[in-house]
């Protein structure tokens, strides 16, 4: 079962556990997109600090009347080309309605699977459209170029990139 998959069951199996009257109404809405992440420093081999800046693209969303949105974010880590670490981060959406959502991404976990880097990220909508909301994100990104990362270094990487809203 995918991660996306099982984070969903978890939430679903807390619902269903509650009493019927106490049940909220759910809605899941998904975006689909990429996202390119860059990092200045550019990645080495040698953990250092690191500012990284994320901007999505979803030029599929199935949200109740959103049909598009572009995100961003940014953060300084202590990482490497080596053990990535993605940053937890505010990141504010743009709706193609002209409404707004800020994301609170509270955690993060990186992993390698089958020669690509997937992240997934757990939040809470903050601000603007669907506010109170959980959040989830989930982008694939290829296994960093270590070749470029004893030279110059690894300055961009770009992903596929579901971003999931439960409300």
């Amino acid at each position: 079962m995918g991660v996306t998959a099982v984070a969903l069951a978890g939430v679903l199996g807390v619902l269903a556990a509650a009493p019927a009257e106490a049940l909220p109404r759910l809605g899941v809405s998904q975006c689909l997109g990429t996202q390119t992440l860059t990092f200045d420093p550019p990645l080495t081999l040698t953990s250092r600090p690191t500012t990284i800046r994320f901007v999505e693209e979803f030029g599929t969303c199935l949200l109740g009347g959103v049909s598009s949105a572009r995100g961003s974010g940014e953060s300084t880590e202590t990482t490497s080309a080596v053990a990535v670490t993605i940053p937890t981060a505010e990141a504010t959406y743009h709706w193609n309605t002209g409404r707004g959502s800020t994301v609170h991404w509270a955690r993060n976990v990186v992993a390698k699977v089958n020669g690509s880097i997937v992240v997934t990220a757990f939040g809470t909508v903050t601000d603007g459209l669907f506010r109170g909301a959980l959040a989830q994100s989930v982008v694939v990104l290829p296994e960093l170029d270590l070749t470029a990362a004893l030279g110059e270094g690894v300055s961009r990487v770009s992903g596929l990139d579901t971003l999931t809203i439960l409300r």
